[in-house]
């Protein structure tokens, strides 16, 4: 059976010995930002969206990189 979980990138960065910071809701982008940059060493934020969330710019599925779209 097909496992359609993506990449846990919080462990990936661990097993890399990299701090990682989870944010779940839009309130916790700031400080994790700010903790990222007074680690001053790589870090990993991981953003985790709703399947139906639009981030922009963003490329569609099938579609090159030069035909992004900024916004609905």
């Amino acid at each position: 059976m097909l496992d359609t979980k993506t990449t846990d990138f919080i462990k990936l960065a661990e097993a890399y010995q990299v701090t990682a910071i989870n944010v779940t809701r839009p309130e916790e982008v700031d400080d994790a930002i700010l903790s990222a940059l007074a680690l001053k060493k790589p870090a990993v934020i991981n953003c985790e969206l709703g399947a139906d969330d639009k981030v922009f710019p963003m490329v569609p599925p099938g579609r090159g990189i030069d035909e992004y779209v900024l916004g609905e």
